[in-house]
């Protein structure tokens, strides 16, 4: 086990050291997953457990030097609820996006975005921090973590916010 993430290890390390930064011009396409079962939601008069995985596709383009825009679109399996109270609320959801990346320092980015979710009356403002590893001179992963801010009113009748951690991978050209 400690030879496995130490080789993830070195690849991130080997990855960062040619650091590879975007220009304008450049376009970016990646997948991954956001949430990951690590959500936690809170409002007004609740705190909801909340198991969810997304898988989304992104796509972008650098208007300026460190500056881009970006879109995605995927899908969300939502469970909301807690073990023997009311039970689980389960679905699957389709989800969508919309931001503006600044990278401040080399491949550090911040982003500040809206996204929603069809069927869970999710329409939310969300703030993102990151950074792109490149593995590659193309390549990159992005590990983030992001707050979002719900804008809608939620099944409990308060307003729900979260926390949470995104995977994904890239390619740029």
């Amino acid at each position: 086990m400690k030879k496995i993430f130490g080789g993830i290890a070195a690849v991130l390390l080997a990855g960062s050291a040619t650091a590879q930064n975007f220009n304008k011009g450049d376009w970016f396409l990646g997948a991954g997953s956001t949430e990951l079962g690590l959500n936690h939601s809170w409002g007004k008069r609740t705190f909801q457990n909340s198991t969810t995985f997304n898988l989304q596709g992104t796509g972008g383009w650098f208007f300026a030097d460190k500056f881009a825009v970006d879109a995605s679109a995927g899908l969300s399996y939502v469970r909301v609820g807690e073990k023997g109270r009311l039970g689980y609320l389960s679905e699957t959801n389709f989800v969508f996006g919309a931001g503006v990346r600044y990278y401040p320092v080399g491949n550090l980015f911040g982003r500040l975005g809206f996204r929603g979710e069809t069927g869970t009356n999710l329409y939310a403002l969300s703030l993102d921090v990151g950074y792109d590893f490149f593995i590659t001179d193309k390549f990159y992963f992005e590990p983030a973590v992001y707050y979002y801010k719900n804008l809608t009113e939620s099944y409990s009748g308060g307003r729900q916010n979260g926390v949470g951690l995104s995977l994904g991978f890239g390619v740029r050209f």
